[in-house]
């Protein structure tokens, strides 16, 4: 049904921006806030020609957005869009299907020969300018304080984003916005160690445990390194230039509706031919389930989804959402996931001196008892030694051993006089 859209699309000269060669980049609700970003710009320059610089376009929703929000304020505008239009993902560190649909989209020149017909069907064209290139080789060229609005929403790794930040800065002009996509999360909300591996990783999107969500690492990093932090609004980033100071934003993004022509594309992801989800079974803490050809394992405590319509089953999302060729495989991953996290049963067997000591599975651990009531395992604690406060070993014998060692001797324990 979707490549019937796209086609549909092509031969009818309507701009197209369905899940097909995944025109339609992010939640649709992010775009009003590109519609609230452009006004609060266009109030602070009443007059001349706005200049938006656009790194990573894709398929052109968000050009189009830009170009249609000025147009709605009644003002005149260019959006310069920069783009490799080229696969760019590294299949061996991002390998959900996502990733290699995007590669093959940007093979041969598809995804920039669709992002031409968008802007033609959306009449827009006389107001997008676009140059083909890597923007590490772009941007240096481009003149100083020459834009209002810069975008940034190309390459997620940590080096490309900040890459474009620091030449964000010096192409903004005083009083413009630098803003930018696929801010889930700052940097004070996710867990320092896991965050640093996963950018050092170069991975593209991940699950931080401390916020319970999923989050581009990178974009995360290289906003806090450039700019500490930013306003933000369900994943879009921004924040201002005044004199040398880069300040928070507010936007009246309540009064902004979703931009036409991402309405009428996020309409037919709710198609009433999409596939739907069949409850096929279940384990102790996952539905499985089947639709768009595929299986799938899906946290209960997601709450009800519709899963392809909300673009959920793209990829698997571990530990909420698990992908397989068949139910078993589905099945398998939701109940080795549930073993490796499984809670055991914790028991007081005894106390000595200052430590109480529990059973938890096949392992005796002696916590201190200064450390106060602890539920062990939902507390993440228990899982290595932090002596003096906690100790582990296999048998009750081994920890009292450690702990005789803790406590400090006297004179009579020792045999002196």
């Amino acid at each position: 049904m979707s490549e019937k859209q796209l086609i549909e699309a092509l031969l009818t000269g309507r701009p197209y921006f369905g899940p097909v060669m995944r025109a339609m980049q992010g939640p649709p609700v992010r775009h009003k806030y590109l519609c609230a970003i452009a006004q609060a710009v266009a109030q602070k320059k009443r007059w001349g020609r706005l200049q938006i610089l656009e790194i990573g376009s894709w398929a052109g929703g968000s050009a189009v957005t830009w170009v249609k929000s000025m147009q709605t304020i009644g003002r005149k505008s260019l959006v310069t869009c920069i783009d490799r239009w080229q696969p760019y993902f590294h299949e061996t560190v991002d390998i959900e299907p996502h990733y290699r649909e995007m590669n093959d989209a940007a093979t041969g020149d598809k995804i920039l020969k669709l992002f031409l017909h968008n802007i033609r069907a959306a009449r827009v064209s006389a107001n997008i300018k676009y140059i083909v290139g890597d923007a590490c080789d772009i941007l240096p060229t481009l003149p100083n304080a020459k834009f209002d609005i810069v975008y940034i929403d190309g390459a997620h790794d940590y080096q490309n984003v900040r890459a474009d930040i620091r030449e964000a800065k010096r192409l903004i002009r005083n009083g413009g916005i630098i803003c930018g996509d696929d801010l889930e999360l700052q940097r004070n909300d996710v867990d320092e160690m896991a965050h640093r591996s996963a950018v050092d990783l170069k991975k593209d999107y991940v699950y931080s445990c401390r916020a319970d969500a999923y989050y581009h690492p990178g974009v995360t990093e290289a906003v806090a390194v450039e700019f500490r932090e930013v306003s933000n609004w369900e994943g879009v980033w921004a924040t201002r230039k005044l004199g040398s100071q880069w300040t928070r934003v507010e936007l009246d993004a309540a009064t902004q509706g979703i931009p036409e022509h991402i309405k009428r594309a996020a309409a037919t992801l709710n198609d009433s031919n999409v596939e739907q989800t069949v409850l096929v079974g279940a384990t102790d803490r996952f539905n499985l389930l089947k639709g768009g050809g595929q299986f799938l394992a899906v946290a209960k405590r997601l709450g009800p989804t519709q899963l392809f319509n909300e673009r959920l089953g793209d990829r698997e999302l571990t530990p909420l959402l698990f992908l397989g060729e068949s139910l078993e495989e589905v099945r398998q991953k939701a109940l080795a996931f549930e073993k490796e996290t499984a809670i055991p049963n914790v028991e007081l067997v005894e106390e000595i001196g200052q430590y109480n000591i529990v059973k938890a599975g096949d392992r005796f651990i002696a916590v201190a008892k200064e450390v106060g009531p602890l539920d062990l395992f939902r507390e993440r604690v228990g899982e290595r030694e932090l002596s003096p406060l906690l100790l582990t070993a296999a048998d009750p014998g081994a920890l009292r051993q450690k702990i005789d060692q803790l406590i400090p001797k006297t004179p009579q324990d020792s045999g002196d006089s």
